[in-house]
């Protein structure tokens, strides 16, 4: 994606193969058409505007707004939609379609692995997520639903809506190329020591590490891997290939360098597996 820095917001060139802009709508505001299938919303387009009345003219014809701070617009509040850029640089191809996909409630995928693909969790995954859960015994970490509060379908709607959006992660639903078929899930979560209480060995857990934890880093720099695969696809080397994939993923896209899995001691196939993926087992 190619974007010309011009201080005028009408006089942005931007070119590629999923988004063109396609007309000014007006002085402060242009549009980006969205073209490929993306579930096929009927209004094909995000809307960037400079000014608090673009932003709600274009909110009430259903469109996504982002929102573009500059020095020329000190005075415009913005309010009125989750996205504002300060940057041009910020319409990667990658947020232009995450900005998509969270107006129109469309899980984003998160990577490909040699036989799957892993992307967000949607309600159409909860039978799946049932039937995952009564494969495992009632306190497997491996479990998505953990006695929370409320229905599970409940749950399952307050993470999509909440974890995703705010944190930039979580766990993931894995499903196979070829078919689609829902295997598993896998992905992340703070590590059950950020509060200073840490599992051992003596309660039971082992725990594998990935990579090296940053002491210069400000905040939380490491990150809980999880995992659970379908009873019927399991000793298949999916949990190997997910674990190496998501390892990966945070320390070249999320700049978290430290991961860890802790794994109960009777699991012997899930440490194994964890291994092989290239983690390291600590002594507790």
């Amino acid at each position: 994606m190619n974007i010309t820095l011009i201080t005028d917001i009408r006089k942005i060139t931007l070119t590629s193969f999923d988004y063109n802009i396609i007309r000014s709508i007006s002085k402060d505001t242009i549009l980006l058409q969205v073209e490929g299938d993306l579930t096929k919303p009927s209004n094909r387009g995000i809307v960037i505007t400079d000014t608090e009345q673009g932003i709600r003219l274009w909110s009430q014809k259903g469109y996504p707004v982002i929102a573009y701070s500059h020095g020329k617009n000190a005075q415009e509040e913005l309010m009125g939609t989750p996205w504002l850029i300060l940057s041009l640089t910020a319409l990667s191809e990658e947020y232009l379609t995450e900005v998509w996909c969270r107006f129109y409630k469309i899980p984003l995928e998160i990577l490909h692995t040699e036989r799957c693909y892993l992307r967000e969790l949607s309600m159409k995954d909860l039978p799946d997520l049932l039937r995952l859960d009564a494969d495992q015994p009632p306190e497997s970490p491996g479990r998505f639903f953990k006695g929370e509060p409320g229905t599970e379908e409940e749950y399952l709607s307050s993470y999509i809506r909440c974890q995703y959006p705010f944190f930039a992660y979580g766990l993931y639903g894995v499903y196979k190329k070829e078919t689609g078929e829902f295997l598993g899930i896998a992905g992340f979560y703070l590590p059950d020591d950020h509060d200073g209480k840490e599992k051992n060995s003596s309660d039971g857990w082992l725990k594998v590490s990935f990579g090296e934890k940053n002491s210069h880093a400000r905040g939380n720099d490491s990150l809980e891997i999880g995992y659970a695969v379908k009873k019927s696809v399991r000793r298949k080397g999916y949990a190997k290939e997910w674990i190496r994939a998501l390892v990966d993923h945070a320390q070249k896209n999320m700049q978290i360098h430290h991961i860890i899995a802790r794994i109960p001691v009777e699991n012997k196939a899930s440490v194994a597996a964890a291994i092989s993926a290239g983690g390291t087992l600590l002594v507790l």
